[in-house]
């Protein structure tokens, strides 16, 4: 019996367009009547993360920025993982000589440098910086950098260092972004934490996801699934490929592995 159901939110629970479809907030809702717990697993913070978990209304655990932050269904905070400072400070440097545009998370709080801010349907707290090192005002919880010329520098210039990379892709393939972030900050360790946390086997989870960064949770998960625009490896990790997100994929998912399982 599935106990948790953890999923991704962008191109998994919402759609391309960042619209939640009407029937997976109405699959999770019986899931949850049916006594599963939920996890929104994500690379957003939690302003923005909290803000579906409102659109759901229903309780849910949130692992953000990659795994980098856990709070439990009150809003608790059960993890926080940051970026050693030195360490930062030497990505920020070669991002500001670079011209790159990083997006700096420290405290909660968004520092954008040109070209580095989110999609518009992602609403949340940011500011303006001159430089990338001026956003370091502490250790950040992720670096986002914007394109493929900026992956590919720091990729390069910090293979070495303990550090997790998760790259996101368009829908044509193409290479949108990466997020950086502390070397232990994955979904999958989320996903152990919680498991273990909760006392809720591994077999006895479902994961959802559509892109690299979900790779691992999908693996560990009892059933694992991806959605029909999940990118190639992430459909080749999955025990089952669900609908596209936008024809609600999850619902289909929870409805085969939750609400009538074979």
């Amino acid at each position: 019996m599935i106990g948790l159901i953890i999923t991704d939110i962008d191109g998994t629970l919402l759609d391309g367009n960042g619209d939640l479809p009407p029937g997976n907030a109405e699959a999770l809702a019986a899931a949850v009547a049916h006594g599963a717990r939920l996890a929104l697993a994500t690379i957003r913070k939690r302003d923005s993360t909290e803000a579906i978990a409102r659109q759901l209304g229903l309780p849910c655990a949130l692992v953000c920025q990659g795994g980098a932050a856990i709070y439990d269904e009150a809003g608790a905070e059960l993890r926080a993982l940051t970026i050693p400072l030195d360490l930062a400070r030497a990505i920020a440097a070669l991002a500001d000589e670079q011209r790159l545009p990083l997006l700096t998370t420290v405290d909660e709080i968004n520092y954008y440098t040109p070209g580095s801010r989110p999609a518009p349907h992602i609403v949340t707290i940011g500011r303006d910086v001159r430089s990338n090192l001026d956003a370091l005002t502490g250790p950040p919880t992720r670096f986002i950098v914007r394109g493929e010329r900026g992956v590919n520098v720091l990729m390069e210039a910090f293979a070495g260092a303990p550090l997790r990379f998760v790259r996101h892709y368009r829908t044509d393939g193409t290479l949108h972004d990466a997020a950086i972030t502390h070397a232990d900050a994955t979904k999958e360790s989320a996903l152990e934490f919680l498991s273990r946390t909760w006392e809720i086997a591994l077999e006895n989870v479902l994961a959802l996801g559509d892109s690299e960064s979900d790779i691992g949770m999908i693996r560990m998960a009892g059933a694992g699934v991806a959605v029909a625009n999940a990118h190639p490896p992430v459909q080749e990790a999955a025990d089952w490929i669900a609908p596209s997100a936008g024809d609600a994929g999850l619902a289909a998912a929870v409805r085969r592995f939750v609400l009538n399982p074979e």
